[in-house]
């Protein structure tokens, strides 16, 4: 991956980077961790920084700075923090002229903190141009100043561009009755966050149409929803994305596709989705394949110690439902998970006529 992205142009192998960088400098590292986001995994950014900064690729050295100073929890170095600080802040102010709303706004955000004054300046510069980014910096640089007014101002204005973080905490605000703002309006952000790919965004607007609690239940939007947070690896969101191709809900009934993203999400030791593959297996006929797929996986999971999966085979071989009846090796799994706790495990003992008692 890294050879590929050398033979990239600079300015778009920056893009990319920069991308990712502003993407995770306001949603946490926590929400890119293991995914492509913007053309490189979070693994590929700050090589691709480096790279850049090898060859005076002057952009650069700010974001780097950053990274290396621990911004969201990124563990720093502080020498490389300050080496980079100081190229950022010759470079950047070597390249104030240049119309690059960019290097205003790193301007701004170089000065938060030191000179609020010097901060606001460049920050307003950028939000001038429509930078939202910008926006938010005034948010926090008005705050720093106990300038509520003009704090709120920058906020609503960063939340109608799109700035997910001004959108959230006008939300709070909202929730707390600390702030009149319509909830169609609140609504639409969840919406626009959702399509811009936030994963609790997307999280909320699923569950929000399944229940009907804040909208007319629409089960085909609820699927659309869950399917994107799924795609993005989350494990409850695999779980309910089975669940409504189980039951055909707002889609056509598929066991297979059922089973698949159950397994995925049980995969990542999601408790429910485990509950959820027992009720696969004996409320429907399943296709052998299929059946085998869950069996070899119980099989594995139980072995390394999984609870559910534990109880799973022990109530497989008790009514001999796809493996050959055995009520001694049903025994063994039940009461390895019945001594974690198992209460399903433990009701099974007891249909054998087995006296368990905690360990």
């Amino acid at each position: 991956n890294a050879q590929l992205v050398l033979t990239k142009d600079n300015d778009a192998i920056y893009r990319q980077a920069r991308g990712l960088y502003d993407h995770i400098s306001t949603q946490g590292i926590e929400s890119v961790q293991g995914f492509i986001c913007f053309g490189f995994a979070d693994s590929q950014m700050m090589e691709a920084f480096h790279r850049l900064a090898t060859s005076n690729y002057g952009k650069a050295y700010f974001p780097l700075y950053k990274l290396y100073g621990g911004m969201q929890s990124i563990k720093g170095d502080p020498v490389q923090a300050e080496r980079f600080h100081k190229l950022a802040f010759d470079w950047l102010h070597a390249n104030q002229y240049l119309n690059d709303p960019e290097i205003w706004h790193d301007l701004g955000a170089l000065y938060e903190g030191e000179n609020v004054e010097i901060a606001i300046y460049w920050f307003q510069k950028a939000a001038e141009t429509g930078s939202f980014s910008s926006m938010w910096g005034l948010v926090g640089a008005y705050e720093y100043k106990e300038d509520w007014e003009n704090a709120l101002y920058w906020q609503i204005m960063a939340a109608e561009a799109g700035h997910e973080g001004a959108q959230r905490g006008l939300e709070m605000q909202h929730e707390r009755g600390e702030l009149d703002i319509g909830d169609e309006q609140v609504f639409n952000w969840e919406v626009w966050s959702a399509e811009q790919g936030n994963l609790w965004a997307q999280l909320f607007l699923a569950e929000a149409y399944r229940s009907s609690d804040v909208i007319e239940r629409d089960d085909e939007q609820a699927v659309h929803w869950f399917r994107l947070a799924a795609e993005q690896g989350d494990a409850a969101a695999q779980c309910e994305l089975g669940y409504m191709y189980w039951g055909g809900r707002g889609i056509k009934q598929s066991m297979r596709q059922a089973v698949y993203w159950t397994l995925k999400s049980a995969e990542q030791d999601y408790d429910k989705s485990k509950f959820q593959l027992y009720f696969l297996t004996v409320s429907y006929d399943l296709e052998e394949g299929d059946f085998q797929k869950i069996l070899e996986w119980n099989q594995e999971a139980a072995e390394q110690g999984d609870a559910y999966a534990q109880w799973f085979l022990g109530h497989k071989y008790q009514y001999g439902h796809g493996v050959p009846q055995d009520y001694k090796v049903a025994m063994k799994w039940y009461r390895l998970a019945a001594d974690q706790g198992n209460v399903h495990a433990q009701e099974g003992l007891r249909k054998l006529g087995i006296d368990w008692k905690s360990p």
